[in-house]
Formats: structure tokens, C-alpha cells, sequence
């Protein structure tokens, strides 16, 4: 019998929420953060998707045969890890550079809210690409 294996990877910024899996549009089981899941399915092809509230992952068509295990990663968005601590160390250095040398680096504020932006793509117009589903194994 065919086997999918879903690996969550451990990551910070959606480290509290839980994620919904779907096979053939039933949900079929919840990944909280650094988790695993393994179904046995059908031999023939299923459509696989991961939701967090209304976003969601790619949707994805496989094909399993006979006694075919297949693994994928799941993941946030990418470089989603990323952009908080940018965020907070920009302004952090900012901060720090007008209180103790007088030094205005415009820039850095500049830089912050254009690392703030990436985030809010994804939560708006990019919300079906929220999550990122990659085979691990073909």
C-alpha cells in the first residue's frame, strides 16, 4: 500500500498554529510544529494541500503505484524565518544610532517597512502560497 509522509519543519514563526492536511479534499489529519504525519493511501493519483485558517499551500497532484512512499516538506513561506528578526534589527540599529551618536540611518526604517511588506503579500494576494509543500522524495 502506497504511503505519504508529511515532515513539518520546526520553525518560529508559525511555531503556535497548527496545520490542517488535506488528501482529496477531506481533511485527514493536523501537523503542529516539528511534527510528522504518515497516511497510507490508494494506489492512483490524490490531490494533497495544507491549510492555516484561510491560507493555504499549493494545491498538489500525485500519482502513487503499488507499495510507493512518497515524502514532502512543509514549510512557511519562504525566507517568512527571516524577515522578523530584519525587521527588529533594523530598527533596533536605528535606534541605537540616534540615541548614542547622533546618527540617522533613514535607510534602515526604509528597510524595515519593505521587509514588513514581504510578510503581508503572503497574508493577502499570496495567501495560496502561504505554505510551501516540496517533495522530499520522487
Amino acid at each position: 500500500m502506497p504511503k505519504l509522509i508529511v515532515e513539518r519543519t520546526s520553525e518560529w514563526n508559525n511555531k503556535a498554529r497548527q496545520i490542517d492536511f488535506y488528501i482529496d479534499g477531506v481533511q485527514k489529519g493536523i501537523l503542529d510544529n516539528g511534527k510528522t504525519l504518515t497516511f497510507d493511501l490508494e494506489p492512483g493519483t490524490h490531490e494533497i494541500v495544507a491549510k492555516i485558517n484561510n491560507r493555504r499551500s499549493e494545491k498538489i497532484q500525485i500519482n502513487f503505484t503499488k507499495d510507493e512512499t512518497k515524502t514532502f516538506k512543509l514549510a512557511g513561506f519562504k525566507y517568512g524565518s527571516l524577515v522578523m528578526p530584519l525587521i527588529i534589527g533594523s530598527v533596533l540599529i536605528f535606534l541605537v544610532c540616534k540615541a548614542f551618536l547622533n546618527i540617522e540611518l533613514k535607510f534602515l526604517l526604509a528597510l524595515s517597512l519593505l521587509a514588513f511588506l514581504y510578510p503581508v503579500y503572503y497574508m493577502t494576494l499570496g495567501k495560496n502560497n502561504y505554505l510551501s509543500l516540496s517533495n522530499v522524495t520522487s
